[in-house]
């Protein structure tokens, strides 16, 4: 290939990239295409007692209970112990990924076990898994003249620019989410998690799906307006809740503690009114308390100053800190200025 090629092929493939990574939701045209298969798709009947709501939340269950089964769960060694104990009384060997993960990191091998060989699908089926996670993970160096011209390449873009670069996770990171292979359905998650996304992404999205399973679940409980007498939720076991700066414009429609996708609570305040088109928009508050100052850090948020959360032009994210809450604002029916313009005379 000659080099005119060559620079060329890097020319379309840089171009491709950043393209893919300017926006994430699909096109309009593809979404009605997607819309009109579902529709002519057969409707099975709902079985008897479930709904939109209890499915949902189901959802939310579950996902908090994975995420707390990972806060109590016991060192690899630990299991690897317990399950050796019980493969001996047994007479076979019934180790858990756990277990054959923490051989595979060196551990030595107990008494128990001396009698009971290990899986080798098992543990060729792991090795295999971990193997991959670390090749997808770019954990090998590039060499240091790779490293030197992507830094000449990024110290030459034009300042306008250099906010969309994407940067890689660190090592801790990565071996973070290696380490974290308790269990399968766990540890995928939490690696494209960190492949895919940022901790501002993270807490985005978040706050996006709360809002839209809020809101839809509001329309449907509330057909005739917005309650009488809701009260927004401004004392808290947490302390003082910070105030939204909405005017009398917007009606409260949902005061509540919900979760985040990593199962910590956080105060929801939804508010509607009628746009200039006749069109209802809405506008979601998200409060996540931070007692001790930690959670702040992991977002590029300042103190009283609004900074974006995402590009997503169709429902932007806009964050900050207040006191011991880290805040979200968002709303599918406002860009990101008339967002922002919400907090004229506000924050």
């Amino acid at each position: 290939m000659s080099d005119q090629k060559k620079s060329e092929f890097e020319e379309q493939f840089q171009n491709a990239l950043s393209a893919s990574l300017k926006k994430v939701t699909v096109s309009d045209e593809l979404r009605q295409k997607l819309m009109g298969r579902l529709q002519a798709e057969t409707r099975e009947s709902v079985p008897e007692g479930l709904s939109e709501e209890v499915a949902s939340d189901f959802e939310q269950r579950l996902a908090r209970a994975v995420q707390r089964s990972q806060d109590w769960a016991p060192e690899d060694q630990v299991a690897l112990r317990t399950e050796s104990a019980v493969s001996a009384k047994m007479g076979k060997n019934v180790l858990s990924e756990r277990s054959v993960h923490a051989l595979i990191d060196g551990a030595q091998a107990p008494a128990d076990l001396k009698e009971l060989e290990a899986p080798p699908d098992k543990v060729r089926f792991l090795q295999s898994v971990r193997g991959e996670v670390r090749r997808t993970t770019q954990e090998m160096k590039a060499p240091e003249s790779v490293r030197a011209g992507v830094m000449r390449a990024l110290e030459g873009e034009i300042p306008s620019q250099r906010n969309k670069v994407i940067a890689f996770p660190t090592r801790a990171q990565w071996s973070r989410g290696v380490k974290t292979l308790t269990s399968l359905a766990a540890a995928f998650a939490l690696v494209f998690l960190t492949i895919f996304g940022s901790a501002d992404a993270a807490l985005a999205n978040s706050v996006r799906a709360d809002h839209k399973m809020c809101c839809d679940k509001a329309m449907k409980l509330q057909p005739d307006g917005p309650p009488s007498g809701l009260k927004a939720m401004l004392q808290s076991k947490f302390g003082a809740v910070p105030v939204p700066p909405v005017d009398e414009s917007w009606d409260l429609r949902v005061s509540n503690v919900c979760h985040a996708d990593d199962g910590q609570p956080m105060v929801h305040l939804l508010y509607t009114r009628d746009g200039q088109d006749g069109k209802l928009e809405s506008i979601s508050f998200h409060f996540l308390p931070d007692m001790d100052g930690k959670r702040a850090s992991k977002y590029a948020l300042d103190q009283q100053e609004l900074h974006e959360l995402n590009d997503d032009a169709d429902f932007p994210v806009v964050g900050w800190v207040e006191g011991n809450w880290v805040c979200t604002a968002c709303s599918p029916e406002l860009n990101a200025d008339q967002l922002k313009h919400v907090f004229d005379g506000g924050i």
